[in-house]
């Protein structure tokens, strides 16, 4: 803990003083009989043996007595959670039901014989009620931060203690200059290539000139105009003037809305890094299906399977690239686990990629978040975006005094907003009237039923003079990804038609002649624009908006996946410049939809209530990404599928008669967990009632689809995922 404390850019003697308290008491329950029992395998009651509450309680009376109440609350709460979930406050401060088990706790401990323990009234009249008070009158998030840094720290170096793990990886000097030369070394035919040139110039010109006080910073450039490499460059350059000119070392954090794009960006930064000789392990991605072995290999001191997890878990490293979920997770959470990396967040550089994305809802609570972890944490943002939303709108803009010239400079593509309501399936009216005046097409629908539908169609009317391609989330992560990797092989060599949902709207660097969007909110259509004529090689690239029905059910196609505020402000706008509006009229044209989203929704403030308040129980409840009813499927594709299946089925059964035993299966079944995920793709429960699929071994949360199935062909395929035919009415992103 004193080693973490060390590293942090913000030094604070309350701070370190809980910080210690926890690190030293916190299983001081564990010295009653109960629990020592418990150890040599007697069978006692849980209530008895646990032992973080007594802890807590003990703490607080014997060594926290000069902390002020708003230190002893996230104390207390640190302690009595570092094996479980926190809840609401007042279940937190609530113990009657529980204070008898504490008595004997207290009267069963072996040592420490002299500690005092309070009778339930002086724990309820001098600790529970004047915090309860204390939170009720405070409305910022200081308490909530300072809990979960706590309990965060102290879960960690708890688990780090275990693996014999240091508490941090050994800094690494990163030179400045290393994004410079890779930008010199770039070759390209595009006419873009000055503007770019220019624009990543100006941007990491201001790492030197900008006060290190202006701590929400934001770039607002044209999509394709190279933002990852500059803001990358700027941040690299922005931590080596923090060290030199503060002392200490920031680590950078990139995150972004898709596991596609973080893979994507990672191999980008990553070639940066190996091009110098820097080592790899300076560098991690962290997402869902993040493989930590690559640590392994690289350096002895990871030499197992949970050191290398827990290091990515954790953000350990100089340069972190991972997801808006991990990182929302990290800050709006409830569970210990999440806390674990959140010290990681102090005196860092926050790079928010493709900030658009970030849900409406949680504006509020997420601008509230950032600016505290600028003004206490030392926390450097950076807003980086084609379409910047109404968030933090005092944030610099590093683009100033530039950033019209940037748009005005680039006239790529002329958007045709068509409102004339037409049925998706009837292509020969709104699609193939498109075809004959490009060499490559990309056509956005709304729903994976209505993109598997129009592919299918295309296909019968289309001769072999185009290829056509599907992408959507029905097709499972080995087929998406060799599905991309295809596409821009063949981009500009053959005629194509792309078929897809929304997965190809952000960040997948692919640019086609001519694009067709069905409707959808005014951020997601820029973004779609940003796929065509994305390197300037025509005069000028069409973008054809289109609003869908659904035919069986009369029913917009948008408006089954998008909020209607959102659709109606974007039609609102769109009214009346159905003519064409041109790539440099883009940004004015956002800045007034986001300015009215801002006005629609101003009352989602649910979420920052609940964290002001310590509600945990309700803090835990919200969600970055919306369930939509979906069930995991494990498609058994190919014979590293069957393998996977076989090593479940041998973890299942596996004896777990032991804790050992039990942390065998566990670390067995976290080696292969990224190569599962490879194979599983969402479905709608509506369409796997159908099916009856049975569960995976080991996983009863996850279907599974073998390879014996007799349908198998029928339901899922390479070239368009898991069919949508089994049941008409299914809508999955």
């Amino acid at each position: 803990m004193e080693e973490y404390l060390d590293d942090l850019p913000v030094q604070d003697d309350l701070l370190r003083k809980s910080a210690l308290l926890c690190a030293e008491w916190h299983d001081l329950g564990k010295a009653t009989r109960f629990f020592q029992d418990h150890l040599r395998g007697s069978r006692v009651s849980g209530k008895l043996s646990s032992h973080a509450l007594l802890s807590a309680v003990l703490t607080l009376w014997n060594h926290a007595r000069e902390l002020p109440l708003e230190w002893k609350l996230p104390l207390f709460l640190a302690i009595k959670s570092h094996h479980s979930v926190l809840y609401n406050l007042e279940d937190e401060l609530c113990y009657s039901c529980m204070w008898s088990i504490l008595e004997r706790q207290y009267s069963a401990l072996l040592e420490y014989k002299d500690l005092i323990f309070p009778s339930q009234e002086e724990f309820e009249g001098e600790f529970s009620w004047k915090a309860y008070d204390m939170v009720r009158n405070r409305k910022d998030f200081t308490l909530y931060l300072r809990t979960n840094l706590l309990l965060g720290m102290l879960v960690d170096a708890d688990i780090r203690a275990v693996l014999d793990l240091p508490a941090n990886m050994e800094r690494v000097n990163i030179p400045s200059s290393i994004v410079d030369d890779f930008v010199v070394s770039l070759r390209g035919s595009s006419p873009l290539m000055s503007l770019r040139r220019e624009f990543y110039s100006d941007i990491v010109q201001k790492a030197g000139r900008i006060s290190l006080s202006e701590r929400l910073l934001s770039i607002t450039a044209p999509t394709g105009i190279g933002k990852t490499l500059a803001g990358f460059s700027f941040a690299l350059k922005l931590r080596n003037r923090i060290e030199r000119e503060k002392g200490y070392s920031s680590r950078i954090i990139y995150v972004l809305p898709f596991t596609s794009i973080i893979d994507q960006n990672y191999e980008i930064l990553r070639k940066v890094l190996i091009r110098k000789r820097i080592p790899e392990r300076v560098i991690i991605k962290h997402h869902y299906r993040t493989d930590p072995s690559f640590l392994i290999k690289e350096n002895a001191l990871f030499g197992d399977y949970d050191k290398a997890f827990s290091i990515v878990e954790t953000w350990d490293a100089e340069i972190i690239v991972s997801t808006f979920v991990q990182l929302f997770e990290t800050i709006f959470s409830n569970h210990r686990s999440s806390f674990r990396r959140l010290h990681r967040l102090m005196g860092s550089i926050l790079i928010l990629d493709e900030v658009q994305n970030f849900p409406v809802r949680y504006w509020d609570s997420m601008e509230k978040m950032l600016k505290f972890l600028a003004e206490h944490w030392k926390t450097y943002v950076v807003l980086m975006t084609a379409t910047r939303p109404a968030l933090l709108r005092e944030a610099l803009e590093l683009t100033m005094p530039k950033k019209t010239y940037y748009f005005e400079n680039l006239s790529r593509t002329h958007l045709y907003p068509v409102f004339k309501e037409r049925s998706c399936f009837d292509i020969e009216e709104w699609l193939l009237p498109e075809i004959d005046s490009t060499d490559n097409l990309l056509v956005i629908m709304n729903t994976v039923r209505s993109a598997q539908e129009v592919y299918k169609r295309l296909k019968e009317v289309v001769g072999k003079e185009y290829t056509l391609f599907y992408l959507s989330a029905a097709l499972i992560p080995i087929h998406r990804e060799n599905r991309i990797e295809k596409l821009r092989a063949l981009l500009g060599r053959k005629k194509l038609i792309l078929v897809s949902t929304q997965v190809v709207e952000a960040g997948i660097d692919i640019d086609f002649q001519k694009v067709i969007r069905d409707f959808a909110p005014l951020d997601s259509i820029i973004q779609s624009a940003g796929r065509c004529n994305r390197n300037a090689m025509l005069d000028k690239g069409k973008v054809v908006l289109l609003r869908l029905m659904d035919e069986k059910t009369n029913r917009l196609l948008a408006s089954y996946i998008y909020d209607e505020t959102l659709l109606s402000i974007t039609r609102n706008l769109l009214l009346g410049r159905e003519g064409s509006i041109f790539e440099k009229d883009y940004l004015k044209v956002v800045e007034l939809y986001f300015e009215s989203i801002r006005e629609a929704v101003s009352q989602y403030k649910e979420l920052s209530q609940a964290i002001a308040d310590l509600s945990y129980g309700e803090v835990g409840m919200y969600k970055l990404i919306e369930s939509v009813d979906q069930i995991p499927v494990f498609i058994e594709w190919d014979e590293e599928a069957t393998k996977l299946v076989e090593i479940l089925r041998h973890i299942e059964s596996m004896s777990a008669s032991s804790y050992e035993k039990r942390m065998k299966k566990r670390n067995m079944f976290l080696e292969i967990r990224p190569k599962l995920w490879r194979y599983i793709v969402g479905v709608p429960q509506g369409v796997l009632k159908t099916l009856r699929l049975g569960c995976l071994p080991f996983l009863s949360t996850v279907c599974h689809l073998p390879r014996k199935h007799p349908e198998f062909e029928n339901i899922y395929s390479e070239e368009t995922g898991f069919t949508r035919g089994i049941l008409e009415e299914a809508i999955f992103l």
